[in-house]
């Protein structure tokens, strides 16, 4: 063999080992991290984990279908220590198996106010008749008043006589200009004769926003 076609076959084997390595090398990073991240949900949740772990693992949920995952968030969620990771694990139980009501009506019940708000979304997201249920008696005993405006928001998009008569009590005592301000809104795009009815008593309202809702403005 000359010296040209040495050359020719040193650059050509060259050529073909760095796509071997190229292949390799994305073979052993970007599929086999995402398994890594999603294999907890498989094994086993265990809160023994780093946090950075067990939020990756939660949002590894987002990435594709992951039944599997629906029973393990709902496992883990009574484990895991720190409300950040409890929030994301009520998004992704919304993600993997959409309106689990049992699971969102304990989220409820979490003591911390991001939890609480995640499932308040989930449950208005649902559209089921018991989101309404659960929501509508909710807007009066959720002590943030974050929370209340995200329970009034969804309250006017779900509708109903309950969602009215629960907006129609939130515009005349909740203490919170904001509350009473969303609970108009909701009253508003509700726009049945009994919600615009109920709308009319903001009238006295002494926030301004308040009082231009009820009088069209």
């Amino acid at each position: 063999m000359n010296k040209k076609a040495a050359k020719l076959m040193i650059l050509v084997l060259g050529a073909l080992g760095c796509l071997g390595f190229s292949r390799a090398w994305a073979q052993n990073t970007a599929p086999q991290g995402q398994a890594e991240i999603a294999r907890p949900w498989a094994e086993g949740f265990s809160v023994s984990q780093s946090s950075m772990s067990r939020l990756l693992a939660v949002k590894s949920v987002f990435q594709g279908p992951n039944r599997r995952a629906a029973s393990a968030l709902e496992a883990a969620f009574f484990q895991e220590p720190r409300a950040s990771i409890r929030a994301w694990m009520v998004r992704a139980e919304n993600h993997s198996a959409p309106g689990n009501i049992s699971f969102l009506e304990t989220a409820l019940k979490d003591p911390n106010v991001f939890v609480r708000e995640a499932a308040i979304v989930a449950l208005g997201e649902s559209k089921k008749p018991q989101a309404v249920k659960d929501l509508a008696p909710l807007l009066a005993t959720e002590p943030e008043p974050g929370a209340r405006i995200t329970i009034a928001f969804w309250l006017g998009q779900l509708g109903g006589s309950s969602s009215v008569v629960a907006l129609s009590q939130a515009l005349a005592q909740d203490k919170d200009a904001n509350v009473r301000l969303q609970a108009a809104q909701s009253l508003k795009e509700i726009g049945s004769s009994s919600a615009l009815s109920a709308l009319k008593q903001a009238a006295n309202d002494p926030n301004p926003r308040v009082r231009g809702l009820a009088q069209g403005k």
